[in-house]
């Protein structure tokens, strides 16, 4: 399986550092735009997790492996933006709403959906890193988009296996 961190001290010391953070952080009103984007990406993992639970069942048992790693990742992820929330705010984001994820019985426009959600992802995550000031912040980001972009060539792979 993969390394997860589930809690403050297993995060990189360096992203709770305030002598390192406060020399990097974005200026408060760009702090203000990054932090509603954190917020809404959080959300969206949330959701993201959601699909890919109710897609689950639908996978052959021979690729629930592949779903069950993303489902872990999406979790990773909100976890990490978290931390950045905090970071960033010195306050725990509010729980995201918890609204009802709902997909197709139609197998292969699920995982269209889930190609094009996944390609979407990654735009927002390089442009995040992009434009990230504090190296540790943008290291968070770079890993973000890097499993989103492995989600796409996974489900690329399930859509071309059940296509």
């Amino acid at each position: 399986m993969y390394p997860y961190f589930s809690s403050k001290r297993q995060m990189p010391k360096s992203i709770y550092s305030k002598e390192v953070a406060n020399n990097y952080l974005p200026a408060p009103e760009n702090t203000l735009k990054l932090s509603e984007i954190i917020l809404l990406s959080i959300q969206n993992e949330s959701q993201d997790r959601c699909f890919y639970e109710k897609l689950l069942p639908l996978i052959k048992d021979e690729d629930k492996a592949i779903v069950e790693g993303i489902i872990l990742d999406e979790t990773k992820h909100a976890k990490l933006l978290t931390h950045i929330y905090n970071l960033l705010n010195n306050t725990e984001p509010q729980k995201p709403e918890n609204k009802e994820c709902t997909i197709s019985e139609n197998l292969i426009k699920n995982i269209e959906d889930a190609i094009l959600d996944e390609a979407e992802a990654v735009k927002l995550y390089r442009e995040l890193m992009l434009n990230s000031e504090n190296g540790e912040i943008r290291d968070v980001f770079f890993e973000i988009m890097t499993d989103e972009a492995n989600h796409a060539t996974l489900m690329n792979f399930l859509y071309n296996k059940y296509h």
